[in-house]
């Protein structure tokens, strides 16, 4: 799930394109950092990577 919100950019877009409500994406998404205690996506206006995963997945 991870890979998908990356590749298309967006929770919304890997929602639709795993035929999932956005909010179950959103809380799969959540629960990943918590276990990991890492942040995987900056929330600005626009979802990103932070910097370290960004770097990681180049």
């Amino acid at each position: 799930m991870f890979t998908t919100v990356v590749n298309l950019g967006g929770f919304t877009a890997a929602a639709n394109a795993l035929d999932l409500p956005r909010d179950n994406v959103s809380r799969r998404i959540n629960r990943s950092e918590e276990a990991l205690d890492i942040t995987l996506f900056q929330n600005n206006p626009k979802i990103t990577l932070n910097r370290l995963w960004k770097s990681l997945l180049r």
